[in-house]
């Protein structure tokens, strides 16, 4: 209990003194003033609900809407406007596809991400997986391009490409013709590249606020630590009342040793990534066991060397303190190999060791994207789980460090 209560204010800690970074831009407000200032840049996958800034490093944090700002921009590439538009909330997964052609359209105060300006201005709304693009032309009203997908006479996967139609009578030039219009994706890409066309087109005057591709990238490090390891085991008599036994092991610190693949995600500012990490850990020790049975005691000595593969599948989330330095918390699903054959007693049946799954969480400390060191909590895990009337948790917290060449 200490050790799991220990953890979790380290991790508190971690997330309280975790970083990120507040990058120069400016806003405008609503009279139209221009304010230069520092805002917190959370690479955000879906659109922000509000931002937090501050006018210089001393000052305090502001946090602030849609409804109190027009527009707001981090360098050069990231750039949001605050705007009322229509914001279709028809669901693009099958499962979840409407009858109706048309889109469910509510009045919403967004901000929406700005991807081309110039004669006609390209934004993108995304939230849950789901992107939505809107239009203006000479800085006008902003409208939505329509694509959506439904269910025809309740069977056919259909598709309203309305955005089609507006591109066709909206933007002319002369080198435009119904082919090019008809082979534009409702994607980003797709859309930069038509509107910019547009823009080249009619005034050579473009911008694109695209941020540069953030990529996964693949990380192999070796692992070695150790494991503190200890165990109980009580025989719950079930209907045999009369049976009790029961064994308590010595914590015992073993050497593990594994690989970690590690693949780092290619958002959020690469902070979260998902990793296996198959390694090996043993545990051995002896214990004094007492069993009753009616009126005959027994003393005996158990015996467990306990080897397994386990195999932690999980999610790791990254919090930076500077360019070198970064924090980091996990939590995994793991599957374990078992190598033991057995429990062994002297005077009652061996058991076989089956430890079934388990989980853990842990906290780490990376340096230079090289080098790491973790404390590790596993969830009890019952190593007799295929014998009803024994219950068997074997509690395991490591020290691991890691070192990566790939």
């Amino acid at each position: 209990m200490k050790n799991k209560l220990l953890l979790i204010a380290l991790l508190l800690f971690s997330i309280s003194y975790s970083q990120i970074n507040f990058e120069p831009g400016f806003i405008i407000d609503k009279s139209g003033k221009k304010i230069e200032c520092l805002i917190k840049n959370l690479d955000w996958s879906n659109n922000p609900k509000t931002i937090d800034y501050k006018v210089n490093e001393n000052s305090e944090t502001i946090t602030i809407s849609p409804q109190l700002i027009k527009v707001f921009q981090i360098g050069d590439k990231i750039r949001y406007i605050s705007e009322t538009i229509n914001v279709d909330q028809s669901s693009q997964q099958f499962s979840s596809l409407s009858n109706f052609v048309e889109p469910n359209f509510t009045i919403q105060t967004l901000f929406i991400r700005q991807l081309v300006s110039g004669a006609a201005n390209l934004y993108m709304y995304s939230d849950n997986n789901k992107s939505l693009f809107f239009y203006s032309l000479n800085e006008g009203q902003v409208f939505p391009l329509v694509y959506k997908k439904y269910f025809k006479n309740n069977q056919t996967v259909a598709e309203n490409n309305s955005y089609k139609k507006t591109l066709y009578d909206n933007f002319k030039c002369k080198e435009f013709n119904p082919n090019k219009i008809r082979g534009v994706d409702y994607s980003e890409n797709d859309l930069i590249n038509f509107f910019s066309d547009f823009n080249f087109c009619n005034t050579e005057s473009n911008l694109i606020y695209k941020k540069e591709g953030a990529k996964g990238r693949i990380n192999l490090s070796a692992k070695l630590g150790v494991s503190f390891s200890n165990l109980e085991i009580d025989f719950d008599p079930g209907l045999i009342g009369s049976d009790i036994q029961s064994a308590s092991f010595s914590n015992e610190v073993t050497l593990r040793f594994g690989a970690e693949f590690e693949y780092i995600l290619p958002f959020n500012k690469n902070k979260w990534a998902v990793f296996i990490e198959p390694s090996f850990l043993s545990y051995s020790s002896t214990a004094d066991i007492r069993v009753q049975r009616t009126s005959t005691v027994f003393e005996d000595t158990v015996s467990i060397d306990y080897k397994v593969i386990e195999i932690p599948i999980g999610l790791r989330h990254y919090f930076y303190l500077n360019n070198k330095s970064k924090l980091f918390i996990n939590a995994a699903f793991v599957v374990s190999n078992d190598l033991s054959d057995s429990i062994e007693y002297g005077i009652s049946p061996d058991l076989d060791v089956r430890s079934g799954t388990s989980g853990l969480i842990g906290l780490g400390f990376n340096y230079n994207n090289k080098f790491s060191v973790e404390a590790r909590l596993y969830f009890p895990r019952d190593i007799t789980s295929t014998y009803p009337f024994f219950n068997s948790p074997l509690s395991i917290s490591s020290i691991i460090l890691g070192y990566q060449f790939l």
